[in-house]
């Protein structure tokens, strides 16, 4: 993740890319301007664990805990999502196969979780929602941060 990096810059990349980013208002209203403090390497799982499917959140973040990672924030899952896309051309947690993958995140607004994904070559829905459905999933992240400089 790039140092200083914000939710807002990565919608302006995405539009250059020809992706449209389709938030819930107050997602980007509460998450837009939060900048990478510091840059880090991190993994991310490219889909969500199939176990994790069509459970509770908490079911959820216990699965990810178990697989040794941890929930990746709205902003890791977005810029892995456009960064994919725009380099590849190729769509992660996508729409228009069974099921639609939505990937939950640890960032929270307004009580709810938000989740990344319903993805297209043009378009990453960003939604809160605290539902469990069979296209709700998660995913895993391990950040690799540099010691001692």
């Amino acid at each position: 993740m790039p140092e200083d990096l914000t939710l807002n810059q990565l919608v302006k990349i995405a539009i250059d890319a020809g992706i449209k980013i389709d938030f819930w208002d107050r997602i980007q209203q509460e998450c837009g301007g939060a900048s990478v403090n510091q840059s880090y390497v991190i993994l991310i799982t490219n889909s969500v664990f199939m176990t994790s499917r069509n459970k509770k959140c908490a079911e959820q973040k216990e699965l990810v805990v178990d697989h040794g990672c941890e929930l990746p924030t709205v902003q890791e899952y977005a810029t892995l999502c456009v960064l994919t896309n725009k380099t590849f051309q190729k769509c992660l947690y996508r729409q228009g196969q069974a099921p639609c993958t939505y990937a939950r995140s640890s960032t929270h607004v307004g009580g709810n979780p938000v989740v990344v994904g319903g993805a297209t070559l043009v378009h990453l829905g960003v939604y809160g929602n605290s539902f469990d459905y069979e296209s709700f999933g998660a995913g895993g992240r391990r950040i690799f941060r540099a010691i001692g400089l």
